[in-house]
């Protein structure tokens, strides 16, 4: 349990979330309620258990960009990166330039990696220096020596890495391993399982929209509060 939050846990100095996460489970069973992992849902879940009410916290997908090459060997999501499916190597270009592109850059440094690129399209950073956790992830990947690139418009993968318009000019950029990192979109696909079994539900955190932890805890949280 955790989904998305355990990722947010495995970038440098963020161990906190996965204790926080250990906090709520501890308190979810304390009161009573069984948590059950490994488990698909689908409709014949929803009419073997018949519920009376459904809080659809499904959270997201990784957003695939379509990019030519963006299915290539050595192209991966940020998140599995983060989960640990894949190998760290040496050479690495992040796609996006957002908090989490930024945050895997972090950990890719912290995992070994020589050499990390981020491209971003925005012309300035996403992630805001105003914020003390903005100012010191900036300052420490400046400091491990990483790339940003603003304004990069990627237009192909490569094998070798990536072709971008950057300052208004077709650049190459070379690299191994080629992170993706551009958001995430609901995951909402259960929404129209539960509308034409007539089951009332109320979508939270990601599935209904994407955003920060704070917004997703909130959003559970007011579902909760407003049960019969």
């Amino acid at each position: 349990v955790g989904g998305q939050v355990l990722l947010a846990a495995r970038p440098p100095y963020k161990s906190a979330y996965a204790a926080w996460i250990d906090q709520l489970k501890r308190r979810v069973e304390k009161h009573g309620a069984r948590i059950l992992t490994g488990v698909a849902v689908n409709r014949d879940s929803f009419r073997n258990e018949k519920p009376e009410y459904v809080i659809l916290a499904s959270g997201g997908f990784n957003t695939i960009p379509d990019i030519k090459g963006a299915d290539l060997p050595g192209v991966c999501e940020a998140w599995s990166l983060l989960r640990g499916d894949k190998p760290v190597k040496k050479c690495i270009i992040v796609i996006g330039g957002g908090l989490v592109g930024m945050e895997t850059a972090d950990y890719l440094y912290a995992q070994g990696a020589d050499e990390v690129v981020v491209l971003e399209g925005e012309s300035r950073s996403p992630v805001s220096t105003l914020t003390s956790h903005g100012y010191m992830l900036h300052r420490r990947l400046r400091q491990a020596g990483l790339k940003l690139i603003l304004g990069a418009k990627v237009k192909e993968i490569r094998e070798d890495g990536v072709l971008a318009v950057i300052n208004g000019e077709e650049q190459i950029v070379n690299g191994e391993q080629i992170v993706l990192a551009l958001g995430t979109s609901p995951n909402n696909e259960l929404r129209e399982v539960l509308e034409q079994e007539g089951i009332p539900y109320r979508m939270v955190g990601d599935a209904n929209k994407t955003g920060r932890i704070i917004e997703a805890v909130e959003s559970g949280a007011q579902a909760a509060w407003e049960l019969d």
